[in-house]
């Protein structure tokens, strides 16, 4: 998985300084299964994906729904183990959180991701 530094979001705060992201067939079907939970400024970004689940998860995690432009067009929280999210219509990105983080993040449909 490669890593970024960190992506910012529209107020220009820092949502995570540690970006996993699945590229290969294998790592965007198992995410984070089989993973420890993301620790405070970590996340997962699977690219290409409209839809995730969590099959096999010991944990819940939350999730932002990105459209080509950057845009946030949805965002769950709290998903638990053993569910599957919508199909997202529009979505090009997801971003998997630690349950709990969006809460506290303040990151709401409508906002722009930038990847630095």
């Amino acid at each position: 998985m490669k890593v970024f530094k960190y992506i910012k979001g529209a107020s220009n705060k820092i949502i995570a300084h540690k970006v996993f992201t699945a590229e290969s067939f294998l790592q965007r079907f198992f995410g984070l299964i089989f993973k420890n939970p993301l620790k405070d400024g970590e996340v997962l970004l699977i690219r290409n994906c409209t839809g995730i689940h969590t099959i096999g998860m010991r944990y819940s995690i939350d999730a932002v729904f990105i459209d080509g432009s950057g845009k946030v067009i949805s965002a769950i929280k709290d998903i638990p183990p053993w569910r599957f999210t919508p199909y997202i219509r529009g979505a090009r990105t997801v971003i998997e959180f630690r349950s709990g983080l969006l809460n506290n993040k303040m990151l709401n449909v409508g906002d722009r991701i930038i990847f630095v």
